[in-house]
């Protein structure tokens, strides 16, 4: 009878509404947090790419493809760019330099932007690794791709909705 009455209060019914008002206010913020920080990723790894993009291109114009092949290997090889992937590949797509073993079946057209898994590029590849790049098919009918691993962000919802730490046991 006690309870009844308690939830059939005016009281009461106010409280709810502030609770749920509160429980809005609080997951439209926390959207609008993930939402930003996509935003800054995806666009900081983006102007990652455009960077590497224009200094091969830079390499393209001045050498043509012998001086782009040799950009590339200097790229791929490099330490701080662990996370860069570069590819240029022939008319027929097979592999000229870079970093990744095959042109992915998912990027088509002659220009644009996409995602990826590594699985497309690298079929022993055993990690999951998603991948941003950009892609253009050059005067000389030869393809090149520049990118990023974006992993680490793809696995940001994850990392939200588990409550506790990922054992690396």
């Amino acid at each position: 009878m006690l309870i009844a009455k308690t939830l059939r209060s005016s009281t009461f019914k106010v409280a709810l509404i502030c609770i749920a008002g509160f429980g809005a206010v609080v997951i439209a913020l926390l959207g609008f947090v993930y939402s930003s920080t996509a935003s800054y990723v995806f666009n900081q790894s983006d102007r990652v790419i455009d960077a590497d993009y224009a200094i091969l291109i830079a390499a393209y114009q001045h050498g043509g493809r012998d001086e782009l092949i040799t950009t590339i290997g200097k790229l791929a090889t490099s330490q701080r760019l662990e996370d860069s992937i570069y590819l240029l590949a022939d008319a027929s797509f097979g592999p000229l330099a870079g970093n990744l073993k095959k042109w992915p079946v998912t990027l088509s057209g002659s220009a644009g932007r996409s995602d990826f898994d590594a699985k497309e590029s690298n079929p022993e590849a055993t990690d999951q690794s998603s991948l941003r790049a950009r892609f253009e098919t050059l005067a000389d009918g030869s393809h090149l791709l520049v990118g990023r691993n974006v992993s680490d962000f793809a696995q940001l919802p994850a990392r939200f909705t588990s409550p506790w730490p990922r054992s690396s046991c």
